[in-house]
């Protein structure tokens, strides 16, 4: 199956790996974990690559308040300025704020676990697996309805509009309308928020906004399947 993906979201799955998904059940333990691998991405010269590096930034200058709108050159002349301790500080603020929750102190207080079939079943939209899909459906109703333990409560339509959640997520595979109709044929809800960018927003309204579906050419007929009205 043929999945796109922006260059940027491409060079944050290939510089974290398998980590992103060896998640175990404690949310805060797997974003130490993914924290520990970006700061020794943009901190150890023995691991450092300037791909890796790169796509460490790109976490930071889309998640961080601080680094939003830093250019390239300011945002590395600000990462050589950080010593180890900040460098993990920095790295585990931003998974947090990618988790939905407002820092790391509060991903910490709160302590999510995963909902291990939740979790399965996004990676199976999002790599285009639908007999995958169709399966876990099936064997979980509720999922369709199911919300994520983390910050952002995103369920799997939002997911679907690339917009919001991790940004190592956001992708579109080919299949992508397939996925959202068999989610809608499951009873998902049009009308179910997420939270995130200060306030609840639904599918549809994320996925308007959203540069991936368009850049896949299914941004049109996705809005179509997402429209609240119905």
């Amino acid at each position: 199956m043929s999945v796109y993906r922006h260059p940027h979201v491409a060079a944050v799955q290939a510089a974290y790996g398998t980590v992103l998904r060896e998640r175990g059940a404690s949310v805060p333990e797997h974003a130490d974990r993914l924290a520990a691998k970006a700061a020794a991405m943009v901190g150890h010269p023995a691991e450092r690559t300037n791909a890796a590096r790169t796509a460490v930034l790109v976490e930071w200058r889309n998640y961080l308040p601080d680094w939003i709108g830093l250019d390239e050159t300011s945002a590395l002349e600000r990462l050589q300025s950080l010593g180890s301790d900040a460098l993990r500080d920095t790295a585990r603020a931003c998974w947090a704020r990618q988790f939905g929750f407002a820092d790391w102190g509060a991903l910490v207080r709160e302590q999510p676990v995963y909902h291990a079939g939740f979790e399965d079943t996004v990676d199976a939209l999002l790599d285009g697996e639908l007999d995958r899909l169709r399966a876990a459906l099936a064997a979980d109703p509720l999922l369709a309805r199911s919300a994520s333990t983390l910050g952002h409560k995103a369920t799997l339509l939002h997911y679907a509009a690339a917009n919001g959640v991790a940004l190592w997520r956001q992708q579109v595979p080919g299949n992508l309308l397939d996925g959202v109709r068999l989610l809608l044929a499951a009873g998902t809800d049009r009308h179910a928020e997420m939270q995130v960018y200060g306030g609840g927003h639904t599918a549809h309204a994320l996925a308007a906004s959203s540069a991936h579906p368009k850049a896949a050419g299914v941004l049109e007929a996705l809005l179509e399947l997402l429209d609240p009205a119905g």
